[in-house]
């Protein structure tokens, strides 16, 4: 069987990405995927040490990293990546490790006011956390791990550089769905790609008192990631535009069954567990999961 060539998600944090890694999942074989997934260091240091052939049958690389590790699988890598309004996603990220007890930066962030987290930028997103990741800086001797150096301009050029040259797209998360309807284009894929919301901030829409003067704090740390997002946006509104004029209408089509999509799929789980109550009460023992 032909292989594809390797296609590496870079998963900008709280940016859609666990959605987007659903829709992948489902189109990549599982022994030809490498997901790097909660320790992050630990492993992309397991991927650089694989074998060079184990490494070149990796048709889809996806997780938390830092650009540059394409040149660690086979030849004909293509990223794909979401960023965000830079504003929009510290504060959700903020509000994330605040109100969520099962990550494992809850404990350091939940007494932490926003100034102190800001101030703090332990994480290395809190401060043009995109740029950091895009641009490909990474710790001595290690690759796909992001270094903590100070940024400037230039970064914000390499890694929009970075984008022109390896990215097969690199959308926003306002501009979800053209993003994805424009990758799967890209890619030739042959059915649309439905997908369901994940890993949605519950306090997205507020919940925490942040001050009057938030998002000013937050876009004052952020200056070089407003600028990679107005790049990027201005480039995807290029692709959109260029997609041709049967785009919008395809874009709309795609919407509106996404949506069916996924009332199906929540009221089928919403029958499935009324019908696993219901075994646990008619059969005692039988809905129960050892």
């Amino acid at each position: 069987m032909r292989r594809r060539p390797p296609l590496i998600f870079l998963h900008v944090p709280k940016t859609a990405g666990t959605t987007l890694r659903g829709v992948l999942a489902k189109r990549y074989r599982d022994d030809r995927s490498f997901v790097i997934g909660n320790d992050i260091n630990a492993d992309i240091r397991r991927l650089t040490r694989m074998d060079a052939a184990a490494r070149h049958r990796i048709e889809l690389l996806m997780g938390h990293m830092s650009f540059g590790l394409h040149r660690w699988l086979a030849p004909g890598a293509r990223y794909v990546t979401i960023i965000r309004d830079p504003v929009e996603r510290v504060l959700s990220e903020y509000r994330f490790l605040k109100t969520n007890p099962r990550h494992p930066f809850h404990s350091r962030v939940k007494k932490m006011s926003l100034a102190e987290y800001l101030d703090s930028d332990f994480t290395g997103q809190a401060a043009n956390g995109q740029t950091r990741l895009l641009c490909g800086r990474h710790a001595p001797g290690s690759p796909g791990i992001a270094d903590r150096e100070p940024l400037d301009e230039a970064h914000v050029r390499r890694a929009i550089e970075n984008i022109d040259r390896y990215c097969l797209i690199a959308g926003t998360q306002e501009h979800f769905e053209e993003s994805l309807l424009l990758m799967a284009r890209r890619l030739g894929w042959r059915t649309r790609p439905f997908f369901l919301d994940r890993n949605v901030t519950r306090h997205e829409a507020g919940g925490l008192d942040l001050g009057p003067d938030a998002r000013q704090r937050v876009a004052a740390r952020n200056r070089l990631d407003l600028l990679l997002y107005r790049a990027v946006d201005e480039r995807l509104q290029r692709a959109i535009a260029d997609a041709g004029t049967g785009f919008p209408a395809a874009l709309d089509r795609f919407v509106r069954l996404n949506r069916v999509y996924q009332r199906v799929y929540w009221r089928r789980v919403e029958y499935s567990r009324r019908a696993r109550r219901l075994t646990g009460r008619l059969l005692p023992g039988r809905g129960r999961r050892c």
